[in-house]
């Protein structure tokens, strides 16, 4: 996405900027409506066009790019999008427990403690165990369960930090989960405990 956006940048500016043969044009129309003694002066100011313009191409190819950077949102389905090929492809249960000591026993590899979760709607009793998966590169704890209707339910967490991740919804002031739909799936994200927490589960 970044190698998008500094092409589509560069592209921009090279759109904006104005080319030497533009310049050398515009100059030669000048100085034929203008005295000989007024060339030097013209010349001056053409290439202080040029000088402006420049910075005037900067100036807005730095505002869009602000504008269009991966903003929360973007990162957000960023996150949802990984995570819901990870809940898709399902792959093997490295460790089967449905405790948080075996859990935390297991996952040494982590530089966190894998946490019960007072958002996350499932008790440890419907877990069926878990594996290592990642985040935005970022190693995490895939945590699997299964609900009432017999769908399997994971939970991510992983540490989070607002630059890989983006401003998202804190728990503990009680705010409400963010949701996004992809795939089919059901994609829930927060901030608890120091952590962020993913959920992914078929939609209904």
């Amino acid at each position: 996405m970044k190698q998008r956006f500094k092409k589509s940048a560069k592209d921009f500016f090279e759109q904006q900027q104005l080319s030497d043969d533009s310049l050398n044009a515009f100059e030669d129309m000048l100085v034929k409506e203008t005295p000989i003694t007024a060339v030097e002066t013209v010349s001056v100011k053409t290439r202080t066009l040029k000088y402006y313009a420049l910075a005037a191409s900067i100036a807005l190819m730095v505002a869009v790019g602000l504008f269009y950077l991966p903003g929360a949102n973007n990162l957000s389905l960023d996150i949802a999008n990984e995570v819901a090929k990870n809940h898709i492809k399902m792959k093997p249960l490295e460790v089967k427990t449905q405790s948080l000591s075996e859990l935390r026993q297991y996952f040494t590899a982590l530089d966190f403690s894998v946490t019960r979760s007072d958002v996350f709607g499932l008790n440890l009793n419907a877990m069926l165990g878990a594996r290592y998966c990642s985040i935005q590169g970022i190693t995490a704890a895939q945590l699997r369960f299964v609900n009432e209707a017999d769908s399997n339910v994971t939970l991510y967490q992983v540490p989070y930090d607002a630059e890989p991740f983006g401003g998202l919804p804190i728990a503990e002031p009680g705010d409400s989960p963010k949701t996004i739909y992809v795939r089919g799936l059901k994609i829930s994200m927060w901030v608890e405990k120091g952590l962020l927490m993913v959920t992914a589960e078929e939609s209904l």
